[in-house]
């Protein structure tokens, strides 16, 4: 298994930037500072390249740690659309002691 498919990696950049555009949203960062006064938020640049290549090489790591210790693996895949209209498919794989890995 050559790591992470690129089209995963690229689905979670994705999910990362809808969330950081959110959390942007000035009504959003009014709310949130009337909770938590001291409270400032990420940029998008950060979290989708420093952070996120992090999560990926970690991530990446793990699975393949899972796949060379498994006697076998089932592999899964869900595919639906979101509310905003965004073609989602999720990959869960399975080892023989019904451990997953997404």
């Amino acid at each position: 298994m050559g790591g992470v498919p690129s089209n995963m990696l690229k689905h979670l950049k994705e999910e990362c930037s809808n969330i950081s555009e959110e959390l942007h949203n000035p009504e959003v960062i009014k709310l949130l500072k009337m909770k938590r006064s001291s409270y400032n938020f990420s940029s998008r640049k950060w979290i989708s390249t420093e952070i996120l290549d992090q999560v990926h090489k970690e991530v990446d790591c793990e699975i393949q740690k899972f796949v060379a210790e498994a006697k076998f693996l089932t592999l899964s895949e869900s595919g639906w659309t979101n509310i905003s209209k965004q073609n989602m498919v999720k990959f869960i794989i399975t080892n023989e002691k019904w451990q997953s890995q997404i």
